[in-house]
């Protein structure tokens, strides 16, 4: 269950990065890379896919109420 969450809050968060201007920095970065790949074998590449474009296209609002909501259902 955590990959399917996952999926679309790393889309949103990259949305926001993008809005923001804000890039990863390089030690970031590289714990991102990791993540998103571990996540991205987990759902299978087009799963992966549709998770992200799902974030992108998330408002701030509701990728928190999103993520709020993944944490209830535990």
């Amino acid at each position: 269950m955590a990959a399917g969450i996952a999926g679309p809050l790393f889309g949103a968060a990259e949305a926001l990065r993008a809005l923001i201007g804000k890039p990863l920095t390089r030690a970031q970065l590289a714990t991102h890379d990791r993540d998103v790949a571990t996540v991205e074998r987990w759902l299978e590449p087009a799963s992966f896919a549709a998770a992200w474009a799902e974030g992108q296209a998330m408002t701030l609002d509701q990728a928190i109420a999103y993520a709020l909501e993944a944490e209830q259902l535990g």
